[in-house]
């Protein structure tokens, strides 16, 4: 999964990213996996509810790709998000899904200047890996892991 997870960024040109997993039959996503951002700025949002306002939430509750294309989008989007992180960053939340079966979630961060829109090709790669890390997800599932992680 670190390797799929890596491959995303790198391909994506982000900083960073969160993976999130969906257990089954839980209405909440547990981050699984960090990179590019220090663990203390992610910790808050170690478990998220599918139904709080943000957008890893909307992005696998609603299974549609969420973009916040900088400070302003993010404060009218996600106020509470925006007043806990005031940097300048833009950030794309997407589903992970394997067959037909909902598995987590993706964030992926970048830098402000990054353009107020996400390229095609930057869609199609986000895409891509969202299916190669929700197949991940499903394995570990079918292996019998714990997708939520061990209580800190």
């Amino acid at each position: 999964m670190d390797s799929a997870m890596a491959a995303v960024v790198r391909a994506s040109g982000a900083f960073g990213g969160i993976l999130y997993a969906l257990p089954p039959g839980e209405d909440a996503v547990w981050q699984v996996l960090v990179t590019g951002v220090p663990q203390e700025m992610a910790a808050p949002w170690r478990r998220v509810g599918l139904k709080d306002p943000m957008p890893v939430a909307d992005a696998v509750r609603e299974h549609r790709l969420v973009w916040a294309g900088g400070r302003e989008e993010m404060a009218r989007e996600y106020p509470r998000l925006a007043l806990v992180l005031p940097y300048d960053f833009s950030l794309a939340a997407a589903p992970l899904v394997s067959g037909t079966a909902l598995r987590g979630g993706l964030v992926l961060l970048w830098p402000g200047n990054h353009p107020a829109r996400l390229s095609a090709e930057e869609q199609d790669v986000i895409r891509a890996g969202c299916r190669r890390l929700g197949d991940s997800l499903q394995r570990a599932i079918d292996r019998g892991e714990p997708l939520r992680p061990p209580e800190r």
